[in-house]
């Protein structure tokens, strides 16, 4: 985490940020689980457990597309 500076109407204050780096995919993905959790959208079992299978097959896609590119960069 670093520190930014964050200006307010009458003062300056330095707040910790967090920096993420996502993919498309994942960023898709996080989008559409943070609107199912501040949307009061119930999110049963099954739906969480396909979020994860989802997750899952994201991770494998990215590391398939890495392989690849190191491949073509070779």
């Amino acid at each position: 985490m670093i520190e930014i500076p964050v200006y307010f109407l009458e003062e300056t204050k330095n707040l910790l940020v967090e920096i993420q780096f996502r993919t498309i995919a994942m960023d898709f993905w996080a989008s559409l689980e943070h609107g199912l959790k501040y949307k009061n959208i119930a999110i049963d079992s099954d739906l969480s457990n396909q979020l994860k299978q989802v997750a899952e097959e994201i991770t494998r896609l990215e590391e398939e597309m890495l392989t690849i590119r190191k491949m073509i960069e070779d």
